[in-house]
């Protein structure tokens, strides 16, 4: 449990507005602590500071009687995943997965308290890279529903050789993922990074959706398959290449305002 927390934090926690739309309402000074002007940045105690939006009081000391009224501490993670593991909290066919690897971190790492966790959308079993693990609830919700269009960046490895104008139009306009699907994928980003000398081309992708394997599948649509698959961004967030894979650090105060 938190005591002490970011002033847009609380204010979401009790439900008055999204963490950014708090910092819009902080900045237009229009949240006050104990009688003052708030500022962006500043950090509350909910057990002995008054929060106020005008004359509606958001959240004052005799709200929280006993720990378990109080904010529960949030947890955001980035690991680096390695391939082979699993994108969930357990697995029936006992593969290792994410959360295993909270649970057995090198002796040289430095392990955060941490209580419940999951991971925000899934990478699969044969992709690595950038994932982040929370208990944040509103940011699960950002990262991972449509209607935010958060962008996902990946690095590919595909097949076939020289991808065609052709081919580059229909990944980056849209196309139908199976004989099935409803709708046309979202537009996409492409770009190449390298020729390689074993006919395969390593190329850039941005995507704002999260289908199951979509890249792969899109990339098998116009024949390149993937060899392999990293993602190496999260919106404005970036893997940090200092990871090594299945290594996990917290998140920095500025790695959450790109992510909020």
């Amino acid at each position: 449990m938190e005591k002490e927390m970011r002033l847009q934090k609380l204010m979401a926690w009790r439900g008055v507005a999204s963490r950014r739309a708090s910092e819009e309402l902080i900045a237009a000074g229009k949240i006050s602590v104990n009688g003052e002007r708030a500022v962006l940045g500043m950090k509350v105690d909910v057990t002995r500071d008054t929060v106020t939006w005008g004359k509606k009081v958001i959240s004052q000391p005799n709200d929280y009687e006993g720990e378990e009224k109080l904010p529960e501490k949030m947890i955001y993670i980035m690991l680096n995943k390695p391939t082979g593991v699993v994108t969930t909290a357990s697995d029936e066919l006992g593969r290792t997965t994410v959360l295993d690897l909270l649970k057995s971190p090198k002796k040289s790492q430095k392990v955060p308290k941490m209580g419940r966790v999951w991971p925000v959308g899934r990478l699969d079993q044969g992709t690595s890279g950038l994932l982040i693990l929370t208990n944040d609830g509103e940011l699960t919700q950002k990262l991972t529903h449509p209607k935010y269009e958060e962008e996902k960046t990946y690095i590919a490895i595909c097949s076939g050789g020289e991808w065609t104008a052709r081919e580059r139009e229909v990944f980056t306009q849209g196309m139908r993922l199976g004989k099935r699907a409803e709708r046309l994928t979202a537009r996409a980003k492409w770009r190449l990074l390298e020729r390689r000398k074993d006919n395969t081309r390593k190329i850039e992708v941005v995507i704002t959706e999260g289908q199951n394997q979509q890249v792969r599948r899109m990339c098998k649509a116009v024949n390149h398959p993937v060899i392999a698959l990293e993602r190496v961004a999260i919106g404005k967030l970036k893997l940090d290449t200092r990871l090594k894979r299945g290594a996990y650090r917290e998140l920095t105060d500025k790695e959450l305002r790109e992510l909020a």
